[in-house]
Formats: structure tokens, C-alpha cells, sequence
């Protein structure tokens, strides 16, 4: 006979539904993948890989690829932290400099011959002097009511966006030469609405704007891939990282597909 704990409360279903609307990973996760398909995204939804830095297998929330059109793709590598109001996200930022205003695109110019061109200055989604994130904390208190900076979690589920890009470009790689086209690839991470916070500083040092609620920022990122490639390797520069709220998620994506985005 199970003997349980007498001083636990037996679950009900009125317990399970409450539970999945204020703290269930995998419910923040599903609407994710409602407001990527609305907006014309294909995903994989919980897949595995192999980490290129670990070589340990890790899952993935999504993998999503949209084509903007015949010859513009992109495809976001998007994890989901459902944080909770108790430690809200806060991300610190600084102007970005001429050298770090930059995306990156894969070219299929012709077959066997793919490049990495280099997006810069006002002409990338990433322009200069615009407020960058360095630096992340999430903000809670302790049991002794003190203040606790830890971003563990959050900078857990950045690198692994940023590692499960290494497969999409692989990916793209890999696909049969069907003519020219441009490929962005782009690390996300979503989180829920009202808990993304931004505090911007000069270059000095000083705080130019208070703490404040936002739906979407960047972090810079800068990092490298170099693949095996036909004729020996292929370097591709993911640039920064998406952070953007569930609410903010089809405004942002929908400018990097559009006119002025990744692709103009």
C-alpha cells in the first residue's frame, strides 16, 4: 500500500489547471509556437542536438524557418524561460559601437561556393549607437528579504540558443543548391510579457536612462561558427541575440523579414 504524507495536500484538477495557467513551462512554450506559425514560422518543436562546444546532447525548444521569399530565408534557433514575476529579467546595456553594428548572412551564390556577407552601420538591423545588452541579471529576493542578482538560468537558455544555431547553419549548408539565396540565422529567446527589463548607460559609465519595461532588446553576441565545408571550412558570425517578450515576438520578427529588415 502508497502511504502519502498526510500533511500534503492531494492534487485536484482544479490544482493541475491552475498550475498550467501561472506555471507551466511547457503552456508558455505552446503559445511561443501559436505566435510563430500566426506569423508564417514552420517549426520543430522539441528536438535534440549535439552541443558543438560540449558535445553533450541537449534538447531545443523550437527551430523555426520562415521564407520571406524564393530567395530570403530565416531561421531562428528560440528558447523559452516562462520567468516569474517574483525574478524578472533585466538587462543592462551601452551604445553600440561602428564595429559591433552588424548581421550576418549566409550566400548561396552558385553551387559549391557559399559565403558569410556582412551587413553594417545603418544598413544592418543592428545599427549603431543603438542600446546594446552586456549584461543580464534576474532580480528576486532571498528568504531574508535581500536582494539577489543570478542570471544562471536565463544565460543557460542563451547559450543554448546560441549552440543550436551551429545546426541550422549546418543545415543550410547541407540543402541541394535550388539558386541564389540569402539565409539569417538568429538566436531568440522569449520570454513573458511585463517581466524584460532595460537599464541603458553611456559609454562613461553613467545611467542615461532609469530601469524600464521593455518588449524586446538584443545582447551582444559576436560568435563564431566555423563548420566543415565541401573544400575545407566555413565561418558564419552570429552577431547578437534576440530577447523579446511573448507580445513583442510578431512586431519584431515581422520587421526582420520586411522591407528594412535582415534582407534590405
Amino acid at each position: 500500500m502508497v502511504r502519502t504524507d498526510p500533511k500534503k495536500k492531494r492534487i485536484s484538477k482544479d490544482d493541475i489547471e491552475q498550475y498550467i495557467a501561472q506555471t507551466s513551462d511547457f503552456d508558455f512554450e505552446m503559445s511561443v509556437l501559436r505566435q510563430l506559425e500566426t506569423i508564417g514560422f514552420s517549426c520543430d518543436h522539441a528536438g535534440t542536438y549535439r552541443d558543438p562546444v560540449t558535445a553533450k546532447i541537449r534538447n531545443y525548444d523550437f527551430r523555426a524557418r520562415r521564407s520571406v521569399s524564393r530567395h530570403r530565408h530565416i531561421r531562428l534557433a528560440v528558447e523559452c524561460k516562462n520567468i516569474r514575476p517574483t525574478s524578472p529579467l533585466l538587462v543592462y546595456a551601452t551604445p553600440r559601437t561602428a564595429a559591433e553594428s552588424f548581421h550576418a548572412l549566409l550566400v548561396r551564390d552558385r553551387p559549391l561556393q557559399d559565403l558569410c556577407q556582412t551587413i553594417t552601420g545603418p544598413r544592418s538591423v543592428y545599427p549603431p549607437d543603438e542600446p546594446v545588452g552586456r549584461s543580464t541579471d534576474q532580480v528576486s529576493r532571498n528568504n531574508l528579504g535581500d536582494f539577489v542578482g543570478d542570471d544562471s538560468a536565463t544565460f543557460e537558455k542563451l547559450l543554448q540558443a546560441l549552440h543550436s544555431t551551429h545546426g541550422l547553419v549546418s543545415e543550410a549548408l547541407g540543402e541541394p543548391y535550388q539558386g541564389p539565396c540569402h539565409v539569417a540565422i538568429i538566436p531568440v529567446i522569449v520570454v513573458p510579457d511585463g517581466f524584460l527589463w532595460q537599464i541603458d548607460y553611456a559609454a562613461s559609465g553613467m545611467s542615461t536612462k532609469a530601469p524600464r519595461q521593455v518588449a524586446r532588446t538584443t545582447l551582444l553576441c559576436r560568435h563564431n561558427w566555423v563548420i566543415p565545408h565541401r573544400f575545407g571550412s566555413f565561418a558564419y558570425t552570429v552577431s547578437h541575440q534576440e530577447i523579446i517578450t511573448l507580445g513583442g515576438l510578431a512586431e519584431r520578427l515581422n520587421y526582420l523579414a520586411g522591407d528594412n529588415g535582415l534582407f534590405a
